[in-house]
């Protein structure tokens, strides 16, 4: 059969499935590149070229399992792709989405460092001679300098899942002490993996952790895209999402979705260095619940970011503490 035949047919079977039509395109666009190694490009300058037979029963084969299964794409191909970068995924860990890319941006713009206080308490020298701390402004704000002594920023992602946010704040801060923890082990395994192939293994610690429960650190910045979902509004997802997605990384308990904010956030007080910054992806119609969990445990300066829906998706706060 020729590629543009086999796109058309792919795209229509996909949409009398139920799938948009938009989408359809897309999913064929993955897949065919999947199975062939053909592009876009190819299907415009080529598209009567013969497909091998062979690989077109590997190709019908996934397709089936879109169908019947409700596998999602992303699945099927153990690829998404994060700010720009290829991820391997599995139904261990979410499938990476556009929103949390701007939980990741947000960090990226924090100043050089926020616990100013407990930074000039970490590069003191020892003597009589006061210290004082300058914003390293190099290529990248995760450094403080004085003289020759550095510190290093440290960030934490509670429940890191694919290790995407761990793994784009280490690949843009490269100076600074990133942390990933999740509850699953088999979420760390692919978290590990992500990091290894993007080359920054090194440059991530992780840990096998429910919350903070095997931390022992304190940190300028922790960040969290945490279930979120009340597992009574199940019934109103894509079954793609819940019967591939992991539960665990998905559903709280609670009505309203907001069981794992609390203990996060009342948490995050002990592991956050003075004046940290505690940043968390949310649901719809839940900042103003968040706003106040924040508030209820100190945090100031809180800031609500929206996405390109304009729907409220980032809460920032920072916490104050006396000196």
């Amino acid at each position: 059969m020729f590629l543009k035949e086999i796109n058309q047919n792919t795209i229509l079977k996909l949409q009398n499935a139920g799938i948009a039509k938009s989408e359809a395109a897309l999913e064929t666009d993955i897949l065919l590149n999947f199975v062939f190694g053909v592009t876009k490009k190819d299907l415009i300058l080529t598209p009567d070229k013969e497909l091998s037979e062979n690989k077109l029963e590997t190709f019908n084969a996934l397709i089936d399992r879109r169908i019947k299964e409700k596998i999602p794409v992303q699945y099927l191909t153990n690829k998404a792709y994060f700010m720009g970068e290829e991820f391997y995924v599995d139904e261990n860990v979410l499938i990476p989405r556009p929103e949390t890319e701007i939980l990741v941006e947000e960090v990226l713009k924090l100043p050089p460092c926020h616990c100013e206080a407990d930074c000039e308490q970490r590069l003191k020298g020892g003597g009589d001679e006061p210290s004082t701390v300058t914003p390293f402004m190099g290529s990248n704000q995760a450094e403080l300098r004085r003289g020759d002594v550095a510190i290093s920023k440290k960030i934490i992602d509670i429940g890191t899942g694919s290790g995407c946010i761990a793994c784009m704040l280490a690949k843009n801060l490269p100076d600074a002490t990133i942390f990933a923890c999740d509850i699953s082990e088999k979420a760390l395994k692919v978290a590990e993996f992500n990091a290894e192939k993007l080359g920054i293994k090194n440059n991530i610690t992780f840990i096998h952790s429910d919350l903070f429960e095997n931390v022992d650190n304190k940190f300028d910045i922790i960040v969290s895209n945490p279930p979120y979902i009340s597992i009574q509004d199940k019934q109103n997802l894509q079954p793609e999402v819940v019967l591939h997605e992991p539960h665990q990384a998905l559903f709280t308990e609670d009505a309203k979705g907001l069981d794992f904010y609390e203990k996060l956030v009342f948490q995050a007080k002990n592991y956050l260095a003075k004046n940290g910054v505690l940043a968390v992806e949310i649901g719809i119609y839940q900042a103003a619940d968040v706003i106040k969990i924040f508030e209820n445990s100190g945090f100031k300066e809180i800031q609500i970011i929206k996405d390109f829906n304009n729907i409220e998706r980032i809460v920032t706060g920072k916490l104050r503490m006396s000196s």
